[in-house]
């Protein structure tokens, strides 16, 4: 008995992975899900492999739990503006106010007030500083995924070297972005963030003490 032939579909397919003179295809006619890969890099906890790199990135990825206040000020080099900003935080509770924004935080409640007319939105809205080019989180994981971004576009070694910065010793590393320069980014021992700065904005902690004023902390919501 003849073999049955197999449906025109699966000879469509089959002669699809057949180039002239018999070579393979190498894109492959390969059924089934492809595979997905991790890019380590961008993983928060994953040393990139760049010695100075991870040397800071291990700090800002991993902030002590002590209770402290840091003031900032933030230089937006595409406005020639600049912001005060502030960060508290105090064991499940954060404030950061930049310029007239506060953002609260307070175990799985937020909102984003303005400290002027002290209304407040039950959310976090980092639009409300887009023009700062900064989000809520600048003092720590915002900073750490920039660097990390950085690292990987690096055209050259980065570099390490240290740092007094509002008194207080901090591990730093230079990372050459462009031909016009590099982005440095620098943390305190804690894991706060101490000094960052890149094409977009120049970052500066200006004092930094233990524990909160309550004063950082409104009602949230309206």
């Amino acid at each position: 008995m003849p073999a049955k032939r197999p449906p025109a579909a699966v000879m469509a397919v089959a002669l699809a992975c057949i180039t002239v003179g018999g070579a393979l295809l190498l894109t492959g006619c390969v059924t089934g899900e492809r595979p997905s890969f991790v890019d380590d890099e961008f993983t928060p906890g994953t040393p990139i492999g760049d010695a100075p790199v991870d040397a800071v990135l291990s700090r800002l990825e991993n902030p002590t739990a002590q209770p402290f206040t840091a003031d900032y000020t933030i230089a937006t080099k595409a406005t020639g503006g600049t912001s005060n900003a502030t960060v508290a935080v105090d064991a499940d509770r954060r404030s950061i106010t930049i310029a007239n924004i506060r953002f609260l935080i307070e175990g799985s409640r937020t909102g984003t007030c303005n400290v002027d007319s002290g209304r407040c939105s039950n959310s976090i809205d980092d639009g409300r500083v887009s023009d700062i080019q900064v989000t809520h989180q600048f003092y720590g994981e915002a900073s750490a995924r920039r660097l990390r971004a950085d690292a990987t576009q690096r055209i050259g070694a980065t570099a390490p070297s240290a740092a007094t910065i509002a008194g207080l010793a901090a591990t730093c590393v230079s990372v050459p972005v462009s031909a016009e320069g590099a982005a440095t980014y620098c943390v305190l021992e804690n894991g706060v963030l101490a000094r960052m700065d890149n094409g977009d904005v120049a970052i500066e902690l200006t004092a930094f003490r233990d524990g909160v004023d309550e004063r950082h902390f409104l009602a949230i919501g309206n």
